[in-house]
């Protein structure tokens, strides 16, 4: 029997939550300016979506992006800041990421 390359590379029993949100966290940053398509400096739904749709994405990616997705609201409110709704649509940015991420236990 072929045996499946683990997308985790570890078991999930193996990997604390807060390794998991440590490398989410890092995969977000790094990609941030490729996945902010007009480059305002925010996340929108749209741009996420996008990210996901990505036929190189990873399946450990892909999970990273549908966490920040789901969480949207919840990120953007980390931090007070007007702009963060554009054209009526929410938008994160690296300081909200940073500001959410810090606040979790883990």
């Amino acid at each position: 029997m072929q045996e499946l390359d683990d997308p985790f590379q570890e078991s999930a029993a193996s990997q604390s939550a807060g390794a998991v949100l440590s490398q989410l966290l890092d995969f977000i940053l790094a990609s941030f300016s490729s996945f902010d398509l007009n480059k305002d400096g925010f996340l929108t739904r749209f741009e996420i979506e996008r990210a996901l749709q990505a036929p190189e994405r990873t399946i450990k990616e892909a999970a990273f992006l549908q966490f920040i997705l789901v969480r949207m609201n919840e990120i953007a409110d980390t931090v007070t800041d007007e702009s963060e709704v554009l054209n009526g649509e929410i938008g994160i940015s690296i300081d909200d990421l940073k500001t959410y991420f810090a606040a979790l236990p883990g």
